[in-house]
């Protein structure tokens, strides 16, 4: 049986923001400064080892002849070395979208990441609000990184208590969740029992959306899997309507929704809540609170899990491909009763 091929991050990045990246290198004693270390790092290998680095650049020569400091070309060439399943790509001609204001559609995988040089991207927050991929400068790429390899235990941990929340952090409420709010192209939700009961959707499912999500500029889709038979009315098509009209339209979102109910039951491992960067997983039903804000769930963590981590990734495609099985069992029955909208997520597309 073949491998499975994991889609993890494909970091673009041009030589402007390469050779501020190995100037940037720590030169401080560790005992003086751990946390420059670490961050720096980290990043480090994640360009080594746990990303597809894609250059801007026509060819080696190029690159040799615009960065020809010696402490950044030793630091280049060990990119080159024992990246294990990993590759490194030298191609100008994937960066030629980035010249336009809106690129989404021409880079298709929802685990895209760029690196860039200031003076190459001096559009950056308009091309992030159009394009919902997290895009880094040489200016601020250590607090991104900060954020999207979850650095901060202090402010956004990889997992939090729930219910159990008396001391230090927890999950009071979905407020929270904006603390690892990131850019976002695409959004998948599996739960077996989050649809449920109609009224719990004000109280949980669009609070959750409104603080993970936010209010974005750009496109995005929304995919939600759930069990027919523990749907509150089993139609997809009134559901679609009723997510659409309550939070998509209400907040003038533009979002492609789709809704799968699933006559078989979806596995406890299913639940989750995917997007182009984080597996967020529940040990319980997002279901989490009462109309009056009272706990309801019975589990006592939510984690979230980056996409900078090989093993993480692992775990997120392994059920991203069971839910794309799922999605498409449902669609080839034929029930128009139980799926409805766009269900064909990008998130499925590049896994297999």
């Amino acid at each position: 049986m073949a491998e499975r091929k994991l889609n993890i991050l494909d970091c673009y990045t041009d030589l402007k923001f390469l050779s501020q990246f190995c100037q940037d290198r720590p030169i401080s004693d560790y005992v003086d400064n751990p946390s420059e270390h670490n961050q720096w790092n980290s990043l480090y290998n994640f360009f080594k080892s746990s990303s597809n680095l894609i250059i801007n650049c026509k060819n080696v020569n190029q690159l040799k002849k615009e960065i020809n400091n010696r402490k950044e070309l030793i630091i280049l060439k060990s990119f080159v070395t024992n990246r294990g399943s990993t590759r490194l790509e030298i191609n100008p001609n994937k960066f030629r979208p980035l010249r336009k204001v809106t690129f989404q559609n021409e880079f298709s995988n929802p685990r895209s990441l760029f690196l860039i040089g200031k003076e190459s991207l001096n559009q950056k927050e308009k091309q992030t609000e159009n394009n919902g991929f997290l895009i880094c400068t040489e200016n601020d790429y250590l607090n991104s990184w900060n954020r999207l390899n979850l650095n901060n235990s202090d402010k956004n941990p990889e997992s939090l208590p729930v219910r159990n929340t008396t001391v230090g952090l927890g999950l009071k409420n979905w407020t929270y969740l904006k603390n690892y709010r990131l850019p976002i192209t695409c959004i998948i939700i599996a739960d077996r029992y989050f649809l449920q009961e109609q009224k719990l959707l004000e109280y949980n499912l669009y609070p959750m959306l409104n603080a993970y999500v936010g209010n974005p500029n750009n496109h995005f889709e929304l995919l939600l899997i759930s069990e027919k038979r523990n749907c509150w009315i089993p139609n997809a098509k009134i559901v679609f309507n009723e997510i659409r009209n309550q939070w998509i339209e209400k907040n003038n979102l533009k979002a492609s929704l789709g809704i799968v109910l699933s006559g078989s039951k979806l596995k406890e491992h299913d639940r989750g809540l995917f997007t182009n960067y984080c597996h967020v997983f529940s040990g319980d039903t997002f279901n989490y609170f009462t109309p009056t804000g009272e706990y309801r769930t019975k589990g006592t963590t939510i984690s979230f899990y980056s996409m900078t981590k090989v093993d993480k990734v692992n775990v997120a495609d392994s059920v991203l491909l069971n839910l794309k099985k799922i999605s498409n069992q449902v669609s080839m029955s034929g029930n128009e009763e139980d799926f409805f909208g766009r269900i064909e997520s990008k998130l499925f597309k590049h896994i297999s």
